[in-house]
């Protein structure tokens, strides 16, 4: 707490004379990694005389190779948390931040190249990421980036899938992962078989591994397959016990990110009867012309160890 009152107290001093870029990245840096994150109330003392984002995305190669990745991480966690609505995926579409993922991508340091192909694939709105792809592709193949083989699927471009389906360096690292890839770059074959593998898991966590999958694909005939397990009275444990509808609405709102009906419910509206599986079963209707096979079981949302939230 100290600590706080400390930064407090100093960036109300500098606001008064005004922050210079290079001081502000210092600042970030110099907060313990407890306090680095949007909200903290030392991050917003510094926030009241600078724009975290316009700055640190300018910034972000300025510091030390092995603060990189961490400046980046920040500036997208920064970037998240200043989008309005509850969307779960895909929620970023900063320009700035987009910019500086990409230039991030050619860094001399394979950590950093790694850090921004992870961010820019799990975070980056599909418009914006789309925008930039001839680069992506371009630098992603330049380096042999690995971490960038699904980021690769989002591009949505030929030159990625030609990339993906002649470089030994991708099939050697991970032939699911470019498998996956290719599927989500309208391969119809490599679709197929990630939903035969779905349909057929029996172990829900392989279920839920497969779900994830076909989440990130996200066409029409992943997304039906996903809506028809709706209805799965499957249990799955993570420390917690879980629905596995659960994770099956969460692949959904991966696929559809813009869909509010399956976004995560917020902690104090967590669901407490079927009228929360009713609305989305009828989503998947409406949708995906769903038609159930069994009725819907018991209600059960999560049996949440206390402290531990529902992922």
């Amino acid at each position: 707490m100290r600590y706080v009152v400390m930064f407090a107290f100093a960036f109300a001093a500098w606001r008064a004379v005004g922050m210079d870029d290079g001081r502000v990245l210092e600042a970030i840096l110099e907060l313990p990694d407890t306090l680095r994150y949007p909200g903290s109330q030392a991050v917003m003392e510094i926030e009241k005389g600078a724009d975290l984002v316009e700055v640190l995305s300018r910034k972000w190669a300025s510091c030390g190779p092995k603060d990189q990745a961490k400046v980046l991480s920040f500036v997208v966690n920064l970037a998240n948390a200043k989008v309005a609505s509850r969307q779960q995926y895909y929620r970023v579409s900063d320009a700035k931040v987009v910019k500086a993922l990409v230039e991030a991508l050619d860094s001399a340091m394979p950590e950093v190249r790694a850090c921004a192909a992870s961010l820019l694939a799990s975070d980056i709105d599909e418009g914006a990421l789309r925008s930039v792809g001839a680069d992506i592709v371009r630098l992603v193949g330049k380096h042999g980036n690995v971490d960038g083989i699904l980021l690769l699927g989002r591009t949505g471009r030929q030159d990625a899938r030609e990339l993906l389906s002649t470089d030994r360096r991708f099939l050697s690292y991970s032939k699911d992962a470019v498998q996956l890839a290719l599927a989500k770059l309208g391969d119809a074959d490599a679709e197929a078989e990630l939903i035969r593998a779905f349909e057929n898991a029996k172990d829900p966590r392989d279920k839920h591994r497969c779900a994830d999958s076909l989440g990130y694909v996200g066409f029409d005939r992943a997304v039906r397959a996903l809506a028809a397990e709706l209805r799965t009275p499957e249990e799955i444990r993570y420390g917690a016990l879980y629905s596995l509808r659960v994770f099956i609405i969460s692949a959904l709102s991966r696929a559809c990110p813009k869909e509010e009906v399956l976004w995560k419910p917020q902690e104090q509206e967590q669901p407490k009867d079927d009228a929360y599986y009713e609305q989305v079963e009828n989503w998947a209707v409406r949708k995906c012309g769903t038609v159930w096979k069994h009725p819907r079981p018991r209600f059960f949302y999560t049996m949440a160890m206390p402290g531990r939230p529902v992922p």
